[in-house]
């Protein structure tokens, strides 16, 4: 420590980290939970992705942070870090962060979706629900949170933060937090699919329309699963153009798996008086 302190070779952002080391470590400096996130972002303003990552962990370990951090605060604690060392800094400071926090404030801590993407995003939000730093305000504003996780990565973080968004949710709410078929296909979009139905998230009565826009992107197998999954949240008595937009074009669900999705469909007895001849 000494020897760096003194080296004509240690580099500023070298020098600022050890500082912060020392600030954090020494009993003699700040009392605990006094820095403020304004105060811990302009201690960090030298450094970059694995060095501020470092500092990050050194100020939440030590409990100097004031808690609980803002959104803004936290994003500006954050600025400078990417992918895995954005991710694991956002590990570091969840404890101390505010929480039931809204789509769009998980979204400012996260970063852009090209800062933090696919597993790294997936981590971060992990990170962050294991916290319980979500709550019951989330909902359909989840979508920018998601933005730069695709396909397996936006599955794992859908099902991570599938508890705590809100139960009042509607088939248009889902849709966007599950995607385009772009970002969620096939088996990972009935993945997704089967951990909001499984934590209670499916909306109430949901309508052939709603089903129609959260199940874009899958099919075949895919489908027929998802749909078995949603099943109990469909509407009693659905018609024959709600059952036509549930299942979707031939093309997408064929032979067994159409057969074994309108099964799904009937043992939740979701059928009623009303279909008849609309059905074909």
């Amino acid at each position: 420590m000494f020897v760096l302190l003194h080296s004509r070779r240690a580099t500023r952002p070298q020098l600022t980290a050890l500082l912060l080391w020392i600030l954090a470590a020494s009993p003699l400096t700040l009392a605990a939970g006094t820095m403020s996130g304004v105060q811990a972002a302009g201690a960090l303003a030298d450094l970059r992705e694995g060095n501020r990552q470092n500092a990050i962990a050194t100020l939440a370990r030590s409990g100097q942070l004031r808690a609980p951090l803002s959104p803004p605060e936290a994003a500006a604690i954050l600025v400078g870090t990417s992918q895995g060392a954005r991710a694991a800094s956002i590990a570091e400071l969840a404890q101390v962060l505010k929480d039931d926090l809204t789509g769009q404030e998980a979204a400012s801590i996260l970063g852009p979706g090209t800062d933090l993407t696919d597993g790294n995003r997936a981590n971060a939000i992990t990170a962050l629900a294991r916290a319980k730093r979500f709550g019951p305000s989330i909902g359909g504003d989840a979508g920018p949170a998601l933005n730069g996780a695709s396909q397996g990565a936006r599955a794992t973080a859908i099902s991570e933060m599938a508890p705590y968004f809100r139960t009042d949710m509607r088939g248009q709410d889902l849709a966007a937090i599950l995607g385009s078929a772009q970002v969620l296909s096939d088996g990972n979009r009935a993945n997704a699919i089967a951990a909001l139905a499984r934590a209670g998230r499916m909306p109430r009565n949901a309508t052939g329309a709603e089903a129609e826009m959260m199940l874009v992107g899958a099919t075949q197998g895919a489908r027929a699963t998802a749909i078995s999954e949603m099943a109990t949240a469909f509407k009693n008595d659905l018609s024959g153009p709600d059952l036509a937009l549930t299942l979707g074009p031939g093309t997408d669900l064929t032979d067994g798996n159409r057969a074994n999705a309108i099964s799904a469909l009937a043992r939740a007895k979701r059928f009623g008086p009303s279909i008849g001849g609309d059905a074909g």
